[in-house]
């Protein structure tokens, strides 16, 4: 095993887009990842909300005319057979639980979510999310060209004062002052020697360039009651279809056969049920939806959060 006690410094557990957001603003952090992007490497299944903090992101990464890129995605909701406008109490609590189901599993009427919050404004009584027209890949890219230094890895084992990560045959023990960790909760408690279950489900997106027959090109994104997926979603010329739980190349295609497949993207921790979960000590952060194990964090939030920690430290640094 490679020692590097010496080598005290910040590091940043995960390069997924919340590692890099953080880095941006706080460059002094060495991030360890075995990967860069994470889910927002891929623009047919997530968006890019409109708001104060994404605005201000990419105004820092050189957009100009960012008010322009400004727009409204609809939505529609899929109940009883055809697409609703309007999103009612009932109708919303219908559509978090069969979103919190398993697609082969009957949907958990008992399930009880913390928040109804699904992120909408209506406009005429449809609803529709405020949205910047920039692919999430394109954001990931300009973050990577301005990332600091990376060390690609996987941490198997995290104690109160130093981190081990390990690449392919080697591993290396550094010590650490601050850490700020975006990676899932229950890889984090593993490492830190402390394993905790946290109850969760995968989601599988299935990429097709055909529209489902349930689907209509008046919106960007349809949930439903009522079909196996919870959702589709229109971007970029392609069609995501979103199961949540694992569904085979083979289930998809005896089922939807007239949806050619293009692509399968599995999103391990897709579905989390909030828990408490707080950092074990004053040096380590939790920052992201999966390192804070909080369903309701967004991108937004996680720029705020740089921003925040980068002010901080501005203000110990001048007195």
């Amino acid at each position: 095993m490679q020692d590097e006690r010496k080598n005290k410094n910040h590091w940043i557990l995960g390069g997924g887009v919340s590692g890099l957001v953080l880095q941006f603003y706080n460059p002094e952090f060495t991030i360890i990842t075995p990967e860069i992007g994470g889910m927002y490497s891929n623009s047919y299944i997530v968006w890019l909300h409109s708001t104060v903090e994404t605005q201000q992101l990419l105004r820092d990464l050189g957009y100009e005319n960012v008010d322009k890129l400004h727009k409204k995605s609809y939505m529609g909701y899929y109940h009883d057979g055809w697409i609703h406008e309007k999103l009612s109490p009932e109708l919303n609590l219908l559509l978090i639980q069969k979103k919190m189901s398993n697609w082969d599993q009957p949907v958990d009427t008992t399930f009880i979510p913390k928040s109804h919050e699904m992120s909408t404004r209506s406009a005429n009584q449809v609803n529709y999310m405020d949205v910047l027209n920039v692919e999430p890949a394109e954001i990931v890219k300009k973050l990577e060209e301005r990332k600091g230094t990376v060390i690609r890895g996987l941490v198997t084992k995290i104690t109160d004062s130093e981190l081990t990560y390990k690449n392919g045959d080697i591993e290396t023990t550094i010590q650490y002052d601050k850490i700020i960790s975006t990676i899932a909760a229950p890889f984090f408690w593993k490492a830190y020697g402390q394993e905790r279950t946290f109850r969760q489900e995968p989601i599988t997106n299935v990429i097709t360039n055909v529209k489902p027959d349930v689907f209509d090109d008046r919106f960007e994104m349809v949930y439903y009651t009522d079909q196996l997926f919870t959702r589709i979603s229109h971007l970029q010329g392609k069609y995501g279809i979103e199961f949540t739980g694992i569904i085979t190349k083979e289930q998809f295609e005896v089922l939807y056969p007239k949806c050619p497949i293009e692509k399968i993207i599995v999103i391990p921790h897709g579905r989390i049920f909030q828990e408490e979960n707080n950092p074990p000590n004053p040096n380590i952060t939790f920052a992201g939806r999966f390192g804070c194990w909080k369903f309701g964090i967004t991108l937004e939030m996680v720029i705020q959060q740089a921003i925040e920690y980068k002010q901080i430290k501005q203000y110990y640094a001048n007195k």
